[in-house]
């Protein structure tokens, strides 16, 4: 089953269990079409083309980041580049952020996905090379910003309360 991420009239509305995904000619009028599965139904949900600001559909994920993290840090053991000081690999994040914001700036999916995973993979790299756990590290940002209370501001960022 797909997922779907459709923008329509400033509104993201996302889809899970989606069937299908037709677009169809009404009335000389296109719709994209899409077929879930919600409750143990299928329902259908309509847009008109001309008013779909951006449309996704995307596979859920085969592995979990628990399974996905040993695999990355063997990658880097068996390209010996699991030893250092950390600096190559801040260096390759500052690429890769810059590489996610160009995709940011053009709306590209595809390439946001590929720069947010490739900064994962280096942050790995960068725990790996300074003997920290990403695990740990995550859980710690988690275990601090759990409980925190604010507001979001006009550009979408979370200031906290003070």
């Amino acid at each position: 089953m797909k997922n779907v991420r459709v923008s329509h009239e400033g509104k993201t509305t996302y889809f899970t269990n989606v069937e299908s995904v037709q677009i169809m000619e009404d009335y000389a009028d296109l719709k994209l079409v899409i077929y879930n599965r919600e409750k143990g139904k299928v329902k259908c949900h309509q847009y008109p083309i001309a008013e779909v600001d951006y449309f996704e559909s995307y596979e859920n994920p085969t592995f979990t980041i628990e399974e996905l993290v040993p695999f990355i840090q063997q990658w880097f053991v068996e390209r010996k580049i699991d030893k250092g000081s950390g600096e190559g690999q801040l260096k390759k994040l500052q690429e890769e952020v810059e590489e996610l914001l160009d995709a940011h700036d053009y709306g590209d999916a595809f390439e946001i996905r590929d720069a947010v995973g490739d900064i994962i993979v280096v942050l790995i790299g960068y725990c790996l090379q300074t003997g920290l756990d990403i695990v740990q590290c995550l859980e710690g940002a988690y275990k601090e910003i759990k409980n925190r209370t604010g507001k979001v501001d006009e550009n979408g960022v979370f200031v906290k309360d003070e």
